[in-house]
């Protein structure tokens, strides 16, 4: 499928939709009796306040107008900086014009209007935590946020998981970012809860999304103004890190402006690194000790741009984009002890390493949004983005030894250009039914040209002509889909079928090895829920997934600073298909609710990282290979329990069992179970004043050839609200009864057993300065956003 072919049905799409029926409303001043000039107007449907149907803004004249073609009810929410909501009936008795009251707002505090929501929200086929309704976040991490949103662990490092899954797509206000294209764990420890407004998991996508992402998808919505300005400036400060935050949201008649930029540093000093390597049938060696001490330094800066202009009532516009850099270096020193096999034979060395890398990035998209007058249902869009990325590493390896020295210098540098064309058509039908339809390319163009030399001691180095080459790759993914939802007796179906072509092609520059693929992945998707009594609600779904691998993982580029412990990727890679069924159940009532999924995974072509170890050599080479087949089972669980009206839990846990097998290898298999836990704590003691704390801990599920141990965190802290809430000041303690944290990674088969222990300063100590101010009714965002949700994390 070409983007020539697929271009004449991008033209067909907006043509769908036809019709007129119309009603004026105008807003007037109950007391001065002048009209109400750039208020929001949302239209909902009366039994699904949930989305509005419609959106509009006041005319300089107070006027506005409402589009309808069913005899559906609704219901008109009215918002503006200046005046009380309004929340009034469709009605044929509704008066054209519309009284509204006025308030006094304190100059320079924000003024936030409407419904309470709850923490955690159930909306069609996601959940919604909403960050900004969890008191306890405010000076906090997204990271933190994570913790406690439904079906996500997040483990004393910062690694993320989904259901127990590590592969999943984190969009950013709906689209990918490159800001967690490449270090998603570092990304988001560095950006601020406090920016989130809330953050969206569905666990089982439907055919309008890419199939990307076998965990599923996180969507992180940031805050935008509608109506005013609003503006935010936070800075944390602890022992091991410090960033800067600020934020800027301006909505002023049809023109929307959004800002941001971040900057920070940190680092890991003297963070301890032990490891060993034990041959099982020792030849070259026994057994090989590293032990020693490392200090990494890193910082980061990012930036962020919108600029939204609604052209009138039913078209809207915006640009965006963002850029960003992360520098990081890494010093290791290690004493390296090699037993051999005869126990008298020992050899000494010291084993130096330094690194230094960078990732830049940057993007920019345009969005165009077309609704229609006789539907406000009926919508197309058309949506283009570009982003670019520049990942620079280089080490230096020095071996220094009794009888020898050896120096070994690895140069990488991976640049990645991708473009994406998306177009979507939503179509309501009559009786609650729905069909959306859409197409999508995505381009890529990648390259990474890599180099290696040594030295043996001497005044030059040599170059490694067998790790030295340029590495040239293009990836193209052309995709169509559809959906059709439909409710009925109290049931909603939601089914869809997407098909994907991706086409591979790779060289490389100084031999003729070449890489070519072409193949189609069908996905179908199922969704299926039953409501009871506004309260309950059960689902059953189905959804076939793919993990698709990106150019570290294709890259044959040869890591072997420590040249008995290499890394490579493998340019021969085919995405995994991953099977998923969900049995899901939940209850919300009042500010409390209960979420819990039970979920089978199937995998027969699992990407694995396998160890390979050559006793005769004694070197153990890491490659990615298609042989892995999963069976993974989870049951995955949230809650959130208000108590006393000052003290809010919230619980976060899952447990999971899996079987992985090497499908070349039937007699090598690992099973076991694994699981994660977070309960958190908020005791709103007076207003202004609030006690919160949190604990978990975290077990990765079993790998092919060895497993995680259990590790576990836990944190306090106090906040203080001055200047009529403007100012937050929060302070928080992490692990404060132990300085060291280890994590241990141990793998093993027939002819090995490798085991790596990082200890790194937990201990922290967290002071966050925040300040709000601005004028504004209320906090969302128009813009849609590219969904580039198809590239494994």
């Amino acid at each position: 499928m070409k983007l020539f072919y697929l271009l004449p049905v991008w033209l067909l799409l907006p043509v769908l939709a036809k019709g007129q029926l119309k009603r004026e409303f105008t807003l007037t001043d109950s007391i001065a009796r002048t009209p109400v000039a750039y208020a929001t107007v949302y239209v909902y449907n009366q039994y699904d306040t949930a989305k509005p149907v419609q959106q509009l803004i006041s005319k300089e004249n107070g006027s506005f107008t409402v589009n309808l073609s069913d005899t559906a009810h609704y219901l008109l929410s009215i918002l503006h900086t200046n005046y009380q909501e309004q929340r009034l009936a469709l009605t044929s008795h509704l008066p054209a014009t519309i009284l509204l009251t006025a308030v006094n707002n304190t100059p320079g505090a924000v003024t936030v209007t409407g419904t309470r929501k709850m923490l955690v929200e159930k909306k069609e086929d996601k959940l919604v935590f909403n960050v900004e309704n969890d008191v306890s976040l405010d000076g906090q991490m997204a990271t933190d946020a994570l913790r406690k949103t439904p079906f996500l662990s997040v483990d004393g490092e910062g690694n993320v998981q989904l259901k127990g899954q590590s592969n999943f797509k984190i969009l950013l206000n709906g689209k990918e970012s490159g800001l967690f294209s490449r270090d998603p764990k570092e990304a988001l420890k560095s950006f601020p809860a406090s920016s989130i407004k809330k953050i969206e998991v569905i666990t089982s996508p439907s055919a309008k999304y890419d199939a990307e992402g076998v965990g599923g998808i996180i969507n992180i919505i940031t805050k935008k103004a509608v109506t005013g300005y609003n503006a935010s400036s936070s800075i944390n400060i602890s022992n091991y890190r410090h960033n800067e935050y600020f934020s800027l949201n301006v909505k002023y008649g049809k023109l929307g402006f959004t800002g941001s930029f971040s900057n920070g540093r940190g680092h890991n000093s003297n963070y301890k690194n032990y490891s060993y390597t034990r041959s099982l049938h020792p030849v070259a060696y026994t057994e090989r000790i590293l032990d020693g001490t490392g200090n990494n330094r890193y910082n980061w800066q990012s930036g962020s741009v919108e600029l939204s202009y609604d052209i009138d009532s039913l078209h809207t516009l915006s640009v965006y984009g963002n850029i960003g850099t992360n520098p990081f270096s890494r010093e290791v020193n290690r004493n390296v002890t090699v037993v051999g096999t005869n126990i008298t034979d020992t050899a000494r060395s010291l084993f130096q390493e330094f690194g230094r890398f960078e990732s830049r990035y940057n993007d920019f998209g345009l969005d165009y949004i077309q609704k229609f007058a006789h539907h406000p249902n009926k919508e197309w869009s058309f949506k283009m983005n570009r982003q670019y990325s520049d990942d620079v590493s280089n080490n230096d390896n020095n071996q220094y030894a009794l009888d020898y020295t050896y120096f070994v210098r690895n140069n990488n540098r991976e640049r990645n250009t991708q473009y994406v064309l998306q177009t979507d058509l939503v179509l309501p039908m009559a009786h609650d039914r729905k069909l959306e339809l859409g197409l999508k390319s995505i381009l890529r163009n990648a390259n990474a040209n890599y180099a290696a030399s040594y030295n043996n001691g001497g005044d030059k180095f040599t170059e490694d002509e067998a790790n030295t080459n340029r590495f040239n790759y293009t990836q193209n993914v052309w995709s169509s889909y559809f959906t059709y939802t439909m409710k009925i007796h109290g049931y909603s179906l939601k089914a869809g079928s997407r098909l994907e072509q991706t086409t591979i092609n790779g060289s490389f520059k100084s031999i003729n090895d070449r890489l070519h693929q072409n193949y189609y992945n069908y996905i179908p998707t199922l969704y299926l829920s039953r409501k009871f009594k506004d309260k309950h609600d059960v689902s059953l779904s189905y959804s076939k997934r793919l993990r698709r691998p990106y150019i570290w993982d294709l890259n044959p580029f040869v890591n072997n600073i420590d040249t008995l412990n290499i890394t490579s990727g493998n340019p021969a890679l085919k995405p995994e298909v991953t099977h998923s069924l969900e049995l899901s159940y939940s209850y919300f009532k009042n500010s409390n609710s209960l979420s819990v999924i039970l979920s089978q995974n199937i995998c027969n072509s699992q990407i694995i990282r396998y160890t390979i170890f050559n006793d005769a050599t004694g070197v153990a080479t890491i490659i990615p290979y298609n042989i892995g087949e999963n069976r993974f089972t989870a049951v995955s669980i949230n809650a959130n329990l208000k108590l006393y009206t000052i003290w809010s839990l919230n619980l976060n846990a899952g447990v999971q069992y899996n079987r992985v097998k090497n499908r070349n290898d039937p007699s090598q298999q690992n099973q076991g179970f694994s699981g994660n836990g977070n309960l958190s704590s908020t005791i709103d003691i007076t207003k202004k004043f609030s006690f919160f704390n949190s604990g978990g801990y975290w077990q990765s599920p079993i790998q092919l050839q060895g497993k995680y141990p259990f590790n576990y965190w836990y944190d306090a802290g106090v906040s203080y609200k001055l200047l009529n809430n403007q100012l937050r000041i929060s302070l928080r303690a992490n692990s404060f009864l132990q300085k060291y944290m280890p994590f241990t990674r141990k793998f093993s088969d027939a002819n090995f057993i490798q085991q790596t222990t990082n200890s790194f300063i937990q201990r922290n100590f967290v002071l966050n300065v925040k300040w709000n101010f601005g004028k504004l009714s209320e906090s969302t965002s128009r813009k849609r956003g590219v969904k580039t949700d198809d590239i494994q994390k």
